[in-house]
């Protein structure tokens, strides 16, 4: 494509319309540190439009202009009749050829060619075009994330979290995904706990009549996720003990109960009393380590006292076996 390399006045470019707009980074720093240094290397790119300049390539280093003072600067210019999908694909190549785009950077580069190639293989293949190595599965994907509200897309964005996620983030609803997204980037936890704590969110939600918003905002949810005194990991543990005990009431009862009278056996660090998945089963396994036949003989002496606790009966009593809460 063919420009107008010129001058142009700052005031003049819009930089509120962010059509074009594809990178997600903020930061200013370096690039005007750069521009103080050596100049404005690589020229912006806009659009003539009514007297102002519309912005296809460029965004942060016309707002490092800006923020530098400076009342005009080198820009390369199109035609304003050019081809709209020419702009599009300018703009997508300016970001991609720099740096490795993040899920939304790649979100947003879908969102600019979906007016053009409406169908997901269609889209795969242009993003392809340019560089960009998509399947039609991960454009679906990739689409849905530029559905999420912007703290969402800031945090997939930042790596807190994926796209596997967000994806389905997405289908509980934007206020949903919203509340829950932001309790993900808060907490930073990785993806089978983010998944974990979703999928029993939206359970206990539907059982007990509620949106998704509703129990996040509920006083005991609320409870944990907003004390201070808690770090993250312990905040963490804590809403999913919290999450289970409410989704399955019988079966948490029972986990206490079983840990409770098993701490009275005093087992020795060597043996371990697992009880049956969920209770769901009735068979136990009691598991021993040992190094040399004497480590063997102590642990001979040690079962007999341990089978003569008279805890035994009321451990392995059927009122530990409820069955699980399916509702």
């Amino acid at each position: 494509m063919r420009f107008d390399c010129t001058i142009v006045d700052i005031d003049a470019v819009d930089s509120a319309d962010a059509y074009f707009k594809i990178s997600t980074a903020a930061d200013t720093g370096p690039l005007r540190l750069s521009i103080q240094a050596a100049g404005l290397i690589n020229a912006p790119i806009l659009l003539p439009q009514a007297g102002r300049y519309r912005i296809i390539s460029g965004f942060r280093r016309i707002s490092a202009c800006r923020a530098l003072q400076m009342p005009r600067m080198r820009a390369r210019l199109v035609a304003p009749d050019g081809d709209a999908l020419d702009f599009v694909r300018l703009a997508i190549s300016e970001n991609a050829l720099q740096r490795g785009l993040n899920p939304v950077e790649l979100a947003r580069s879908l969102c600019l060619l979906r007016p053009f190639y409406p169908q997901a293989q269609q889209l795969a293949a242009a993003a392809q075009e340019l560089g960009l190595a998509l399947n039609a599965a991960y454009v679906r994907k990739l689409l849905s994330i530029a559905e999420l509200a912007p703290e969402v897309q800031q945090a997939v964005a930042g790596g807190l979290i994926s796209v596997a996620v967000a994806d389905e983030l997405h289908h509980l609803g934007h206020a949903g995904a919203s509340v829950l997204g932001t309790l993900f980037a808060e907490l930073k936890i990785g993806m089978n706990k983010q998944r974990e704590i979703m999928r029993l969110c939206r359970e206990v939600a539907h059982r007990e009549g509620l949106s998704i918003p509703a129990f996040v905002a509920s006083r005991e949810f609320q409870r944990i996720v907003g004390d201070k005194q808690l770090d993250r990991s312990r905040k963490t543990a804590q809403l999913r003990a919290f999450l289970l005990q409410r989704r399955m009431p019988a079966l948490t009862r029972a986990r206490k109960r079983f840990a409770s009278l098993s701490a009275q056996l005093d087992l020795p660090e060597n043996v371990r009393l697992i009880p049956p998945a969920d209770f769901e089963a009735p068979t136990y396994r009691l598991t021993c380590d040992f190094n040399s036949l004497a480590d063997l003989k102590d642990l001979s002496t040690s079962l007999a006292k341990i089978l003569a606790n008279e805890r035994w009966p009321e451990i392995l009593s059927p009122e530990v076996n409820p069955p699980r809460n399916r509702s």
